[in-house]
């Protein structure tokens, strides 16, 4: 087994691990108050989402979101902020299809996991799943109604 699906692998796990320690809530939006499940992961996620976060704001690097998106919700799919990075994550799988951002989608060099993850339908399914994820289950969310907007311009 290669080095990238043994830390998947371990992630995973410790994701599935930290599911059943602590007390939790989920959230309708990042700005409620919540109680971590697991502090450590959640520090974890937080930094996940800062790196991805500036990586879509500042270096317009969508698939380097994508990575640090998909890693984070394998290992701690409860993180507080999770609306704030599915929407991030929606953008950028709308930005990489439309050809946007600094890094170009060139599958004559990506291995066949790659192609797959960024593969336009996939974008596109991904892009619809993360909007609709936030306007059914955070609608308080301050994402809400640009997911609830972009959601209906992908699905018409």
């Amino acid at each position: 087994m290669g080095k990238i699906k043994q830390l998947s692998l371990l992630i995973m796990l410790l994701g599935a691990l930290s599911l059943g320690v602590g007390a939790q809530s989920t959230p309708e939006s990042s700005s409620e108050s919540v109680v971590v499940a697991n502090p450590i992961l959640e520090s974890d996620a937080k930094h996940n989402f800062e790196v991805a976060k500036w990586s879509f704001d500042a270096r317009k690097a969508y698939k380097a979101v994508l990575l640090r998106f998909d890693e984070t919700y394998a290992a701690y799919p409860i993180f507080s902020r999770m609306d704030e990075f599915y929407f991030i994550a929606a953008m950028s799988s709308i930005n990489l299809l439309e050809g946007k951002g600094s890094q170009r989608l060139d599958y004559s060099r990506m291995s066949e996991e790659e192609k797959e993850r960024f593969a336009p339908a996939r974008l596109r399914e991904d892009a619809i799943l993360f909007l609709k994820t936030i306007v059914e289950k955070y609608p308080k969310s301050r994402h809400f109604k640009d997911a609830d907007r972009t959601l209906s311009s992908l699905i018409k």
